[in-house]
Formats: structure tokens, C-alpha cells, sequence
């Protein structure tokens, strides 16, 4: 990615790179959360959670 910039209220993130491609992101917790649990994409594990964020405590985002 060659530029990003975030939205006024910091909840977007846009970036574009040498591919000619424009993307965007979401940075609202609650609206990452909602699509990470229904998107069907593999949550970490405790172990690989460690590896990624070590010494923070594990969250919950989907309920059971």
C-alpha cells in the first residue's frame, strides 16, 4: 500500500497501492467483530493467540 488515510471519526481506513486498487477498511470493533464471527474465518486458538498478542488476555468475540 502506497497511501492510507483514515476517516474523520477514525472508524475507515482507505488506502490505495501501485495495483491501481482502492480499499476499505472498517475499524469499528463491534462491526469487525460482527463480521469476523459470520464470516466463517478461523478464530485463534489460545495457544496462537499468545504467539500474537503475549501477556494480553484472550478475548471472547462470538458467542457460543
Amino acid at each position: 500500500m502506497n497511501d492510507a488515510r483514515f476517516g474523520r471519526d477514525g472508524r475507515l481506513l482507505v488506502g490505495a497501492g501501485d495495483e491501481r486498487v482502492v480499499r476499505l477498511w472498517t475499524t469499528d470493533p463491534d462491526t469487525v467483530a460482527d463480521q469476523i464471527c459470520t464470516s466463517g474465518s478461523t478464530l485463534l486458538d489460545a495457544a496462537e493467540w499468545e504467539r500474537q498478542a503475549p501477556g494480553y488476555p484472550m478475548a471472547t468475540l462470538c458467542p457460543k
